[in-house]
């Protein structure tokens, strides 16, 4: 079963997590979403350069759903700022759990630059 964080900032300036569908202590197949978290964002890549992210806008839509490797220039320079405040960032370990949870929305963009597949 594919197990869902939701990462967000609360109003008093601390994060949230919200897990759906999970039981038990371990976690695996799971997605991570970032919105107005970038500090998390950036640490969730740095831990997992072998991962996927997809990202999109707030809410998703088909037409803006582009998939990356964690590693892609564009979505991963630390030097950026506000990665999370106007577009989520879907982030998970295998190509399959990205896909998973895309094609709830539709079939995403590949990024013309990293190519992930």
């Amino acid at each position: 079963m594919l197990q869902r964080l939701v990462l967000s900032r609360q109003v008093d300036g601390h994060f949230g997590i919200h897990r759906s569908g999970t039981t038990g202590a371990t976690i695996v197949n799971v997605i991570i979403e970032f919105m107005d978290n970038d500090h998390g964002y950036i640490a969730w890549l740095a831990a997992h350069p072998d991962g996927f992210v997809l990202n999109c806008e707030r809410p998703p839509r088909p037409s803006s759903l582009t998939l990356h490797r964690s590693t892609c220039w564009t979505i991963s320079r630390t030097s950026g700022s506000n990665w999370t405040l106007n577009y989520q960032k879907v982030c998970a370990d295998t190509f399959e759990e990205i896909a998973s949870w895309a094609g709830q929305i539709g079939p995403p963009w590949s990024c013309g630059f990293c190519a992930p597949s």
